[in-house]
């Protein structure tokens, strides 16, 4: 094996590394249970008759609260894989 080749293979290898911790970063943050959260208090706020003014209030204030959670999942993440990221950028840039 020559070592150019022997070089784009560890490197494809260590780039589908990164790309998988980062699948399992993303997966580990709880995101898609905040998420799935946030459509049923949607759903529960779209079927709620207008009159119930306190229940609709608590809803609006568990979507806030949730979209809040998620926002914060997201800056985490972001900060967290962007090192990663950037690992990734300088693989695919060296292997062309």
């Amino acid at each position: 094996v020559e070592p150019v080749q022997f070089i784009d293979k560890v490197a494809q290898e260590t780039l589908a590394l990164l790309e998988s911790a980062i699948a399992g970063i993303k997966d580990q943050s709880n995101k898609v249970i905040y998420e799935q959260q946030l459509a049923e208090l949607d759903q529960q706020l779209a079927k709620l008759k207008p009159m119930k003014f306190f229940k609709r209030q608590e809803l609006n204030n568990q979507i806030a609260a949730t979209k809040e959670k998620i926002e914060q999942i997201d800056e985490a993440l972001a900060e967290t894989i962007a090192p990663l990221e950037a690992q990734i950028e300088d693989l695919q840039a060296r292997i062309g």
